[in-house]
């Protein structure tokens, strides 16, 4: 240990040394290691050696493709499709899958918002075109997913869009005059009226499970008939 000793002091009076200081700090090292060392070659014997099987392109894509509806994915097609004709009519020259620039994007959004109907030329409800426009943009992410962040409710490019939208969901507001469609989202003054109706009262058993079973529909957004076991 004396010996040890004199040695670590000798390399201290070398006056910093470069070839000391990094003995110094290699014999260092070794000691934070050394009780890592210590637990790995007493775990070894311990520990049999496992083997992995990584899981397939297909399954990792059978994973990715369920995240997410079987609606929600044929609602963007739908509404990608009905943009493309809309361009394909207007401008003719320009290919939707290849177009990789906002501002032009953008421009074609505006005049979209403003003229689409219905296949029976009718106007859309308020909720459906502004549902329409997000399914535009889950496209759009995927298209751009490669070349950009793209995001129509965010970035500045489509700003313009943005206004458009909002403009004419209070035209189509007003022009149906709180007509609703089936499948619109109920708002906060229906929900509170539905939570508030005495067959939802907490004080009976009954009750309780419908309070209980539309909070917990409203919160896991069930869709389909996925959520009808849930109150048995």
């Amino acid at each position: 240990m004396s010996q040890n000793f004199k040695k670590a002091s000798e390399l201290l009076h070398s006056k910093n040394n470069i070839d000391v200081t990094d003995k110094l700090k290699e014999n260092f090292t070794r000691l934070q290691n050394v009780n890592i060392s210590n637990i790995h070659e007493i775990s070894k014997p311990s520990i049999p050696k496992e083997s992995y099987e990584c899981p397939s392109l297909k399954t990792l894509q059978r994973y990715v493709t369920k995240a997410k509806p079987e609606n929600t994915k044929k609602n963007t097609r739908l509404w990608f499709s009905r943009f493309e004709e809309f361009v394909n009519d207007t401008q003719p020259d320009i290919d939707l899958l290849t177009l990789y620039d906002k501002k032009v994007i953008a421009m074609l959004l505006c005049e979209f918002i403003v003229i689409i109907k219905t296949r029976e030329k009718k106007d859309y409800k308020a909720n459906s075109l502004y549902n329409g426009i997000c399914a535009i943009n889950r496209c759009y992410q995927e298209l751009f997913k490669d070349k950009e962040p793209f995001n129509i409710h965010e970035d500045f490019e489509f700003g313009a869009v943005r206004d458009t939208l909002h403009t004419r969901i209070i035209e189509l507001e007003d022009i149906n005059n709180g007509k609703y469609n089936g499948a619109d989202a109920l708002t906060d003054d229906e929900m509170v009226k539905i939570f508030e109706h005495p067959n939802m009262s907490n004080e009976t058993p009954d009750g309780l499970l419908k309070r209980v079973f539309l909070w917990v529909g409203c919160c896991t957004a069930q869709r389909g008939g996925s959520y009808l076991g849930m109150g048995k």
